[in-house]
């Protein structure tokens, strides 16, 4: 999923938000189960999502938890 998410990220394409994919993720997986590189990954294209909706303030906070 956090691949399909990173795609859509480079596509840019509104129609096709990439927070479809990363918060369908995480609210289906439990955490407790995710390696330590699933973990960060995931932390990784969430702030990618927050740069792209221009929240700079958690881009920054999911940067730093990683």
């Amino acid at each position: 999923m956090n691949d399909l998410a990173e795609i859509e990220l480079e596509i840019g394409d509104e129609s096709n938000p990439p927070e479809k994919y990363y918060e369908g993720k995480r609210f289906t997986w439990s955490r407790a189960v995710w390696t330590r590189s699933e973990l960060l990954a995931s932390q990784l294209v969430r702030g990618r999502i927050d740069v792209q909706k221009h929240d700079y303030a958690q881009a920054e906070k999911s940067f730093r938890e990683v």
